[in-house]
């Protein structure tokens, strides 16, 4: 009797344990939160395209990510974690209850700065309270800041010269090739003083006629280059204006006796 009594406690044993566990797996209470997706963006990827180095608007660029609810409760806070490999990235929002089905715009920022140029990635990672993180991939070019005149206190219209062909002659006159350079003022200053120094076969002459130069004007200075009895063939050379404004700036000159 007492055997009989002892298997059929074994026997109840076993089938509540066996109802526990089909209990535990029919019931969605018991998933843990961070495997439950209650959050979806419009957006999986980012490509910022092409970035310029440098710190004004035109080196941060700006992408609007939405981020809806889609859980049938309340999200009561949300987390932003972000890892790029080069330049600075910031995503900053105000996060406020967000109920079922509503959405909320998170800006995600990409700057350049001084950052090398190439092509850079990384991630955003969003993380809901109770629920799963959804990761929004990143990508962006930076390129070099361009080296524009406007950004030099003085100013040349072409740093190169190239005279050409330009045959011998004893009579300075009629064998020599003129080219003219602009040269602007971009400095709030006035420019007092402009000096030259060139090498080059053949005689040069650059000619510069000066007189203070307020900001914002400019100044003709002529490159006069006779080969004389120079022999034929390629030459190259070199001039280099040093204003008294900024520094000294190099003009690459070239030409072909024949």
């Amino acid at each position: 009797m007492k055997l009989l009594k002892k298997n059929w406690m074994v026997t109840l044993l076993i089938t509540v344990f066996t109802l526990t566990i089909i209990s535990c797996k029919s019931d969605d209470n018991n998933v843990p939160p961070s495997s439950i997706q209650v959050i979806k963006a419009n957006k999986r990827s980012i490509d910022f395209g092409k970035v310029v180095q440098g710190k004004k608007a035109e080196s941060t660029k700006e992408v609007i990510i939405k981020v809806t609810n889609t859980s049938k409760k309340t999200i009561k806070g949300m987390l932003s974690k972000t890892t790029m490999s080069g330049g600075s990235l910031d995503v900053s929002f105000k996060f406020s209850p967000l109920a079922p089905g509503k959405s909320i715009n998170i800006p995600v920022k990409f700057s350049a700065g001084t950052t090398k140029p190439g092509t850079y990635k990384g991630k955003v990672t969003l993380t809901p309270s109770g629920g799963k993180s959804i990761v929004i991939n990143l990508s962006a070019i930076v390129i070099a800041a361009p080296s524009t005149d406007s950004k030099k206190l003085i100013s040349l219209d072409k740093y190169a010269v190239d005279f050409g062909k330009v045959a011998q002659s004893k009579n300075s006159k009629a064998g020599t090739k003129e080219v003219i350079i602009k040269l602007t003022n971009n400095s709030k200053k006035t420019l007092t003083g402009l000096s030259s120094k060139a090498t080059f076969p053949g005689s040069l002459e650059v000619v510069i006629n000066f007189s203070p130069l307020a900001p914002g004007k400019s100044m003709n200075i002529p490159f006069k280059f006779a080969p004389g009895s120079t022999k034929p063939g390629d030459y190259k050379g070199k001039a280099i204006i040093t204003p008294s404004i900024g520094e000294p700036i190099e003009v690459v000159l070239s030409a072909t006796v024949i």
